[in-house]
């Protein structure tokens, strides 16, 4: 639960002492906040990223459910948290409220990233899944991986995505996730 906060660039920074101990294992943009994500069901709604948080609550979740990454479009209202055993959790209202979203895999996931309405997620192996609806549904695309596990996603414009994973596997798509190539690791160009 460690949380460092920089007020100069990263020259040095000053730990921030939390109510409840929990590993976190993402913090992300959503807006002017941010949202960050761990443990036992924690979402947190950061005001300009700066602790203590509003913890968001979790609808037809177990309390004691682990997210490793969350996502939120680019006003901070829609939200999309992933984690274990296939879990993914959708906010609508900035993070205040977090639901759980039927999905057809059941996989650990660790990556959550997205663009506009598209949202990619990642998990173990070589599990993609994408979303067209802003992280309502998602269906599994094609991995050209299925033997890594993979740990993050990344939208570099709405089109360009790049999911990374173990073993230094890095994965491209030039089409907003509907497929994906190798790009660098695992014998690909």
């Amino acid at each position: 639960g460690l949380q460092l906060r920089s007020t100069d660039g990263g020259a040095h920074w000053a730990c921030i002492p939390r109510e409840q101990d929990v590993i976190l294992g993402r913090i992300a943009s959503a807006g002017e906040d941010a949202i960050g994500a761990g443990e036992f069901g924690t979402l947190e709604r950061l005001p300009r990223g700066i602790p203590p948080g509003r913890r968001g609550e979790l609808r037809g979740v177990p309390p004691d459910l682990y997210l490793f990454d969350v996502w939120s479009d680019a006003d901070g209202v829609i939200g999309v948290a992933v984690g274990l055993g296939g879990a993914v959790v959708r906010s609508e209202d900035g993070g205040a409220t977090w639901s759980r979203v039927a999905v057809p895999f059941e996989r650990d996931l660790f990556g959550v990233g997205g663009s506009g309405a598209r949202v990619v997620v990642s998990g173990e192996g070589g599990l993609i899944a994408l979303s067209e609806d802003a992280g309502r549904t998602f269906r599994r695309i094609d991995s050209p991986i299925a033997t890594v596990t993979l740990t993050d996603v990344e939208f570099a414009d709405k089109e360009q995505v790049h999911v990374v994973g173990s073993r230094g596997i890095v994965l491209r798509s030039d089409d907003g996730g509907a497929t994906f190539r190798v790009a660098r690791g695992g014998g690909g160009s």
